[in-house]
């Protein structure tokens, strides 16, 4: 039995060999992007994402092109704050294919912008469309998503109040965070 299971992966890596090189990043780059999602890292999904998108057979094509440049602007917003996913937002935003889903460009420049984002606005705009990339076959944005998106714009919005307030009652906090005084509390 064991030498049957090697057996079989000898002849699927050989089958792979036989793959065109550019076909075997994009599935070097999905095992990646399988890998990761189990510990929810959206950044290193992003840029495997990205990996995807700067192949150029993927990013000529625009049936191809459009629905990576669509999750690696989800994997951006739902990444945590930091230098990698600050400089992968700007340089993601400078792309000229971004156009052709300016809903995506929008939601990237709300982002870079040091205003706070309404979540009840924010989500009512892209709530459908998060719902349908959840539908599509192969995403991996999984039941912890819609959490984790609430929680990055949480972070964006105390990193606004952070630059223009230095001292803040709880309760503006927590309005200006859209948050109830008792959940603001526990976090």
């Amino acid at each position: 039995m064991i030498v049957l299971r090697r057996f079989t992966f000898l002849s699927q890596a050989s089958l792979l060999s036989l793959l065109p090189k550019h076909l075997m990043r994009i599935a070097e780059h999905i095992l990646s992007i399988g890998y990761h999602s189990h510990n929810n890292d959206y950044l290193e999904i992003c840029r495997s994402c990205k990996a995807i998108y700067e192949i150029p057979s993927v990013k000529e094509d625009p049936a191809q092109r459009i629905p990576v440049l669509r999750e690696i602007c989800w994997y951006l917003v739902l990444s945590p704050h930091d230098p990698l996913q600050s400089s992968l937002l700007n340089s993601t935003l400078e792309d000229k294919n971004l156009g052709e889903i300016p809903k995506f460009r929008l939601l990237l420049k709300q982002l870079t912008t040091m205003e706070v984002i309404q979540w009840n606005t924010l989500w009512e705009t892209y709530q459908d469309e998060f719902e349908n990339e959840k539908k599509m076959l192969g995403c991996h944005l999984g039941e912890k998503a819609a959490e984790d998106l609430k929680q990055r714009i949480i972070e964006h919005n105390i990193l606004v109040v952070s630059k223009y307030y230095s001292r803040i009652t709880l309760k503006r906090l927590a309005e200006l965070l859209c948050l109830t005084l008792q959940v603001h509390q526990l976090r």
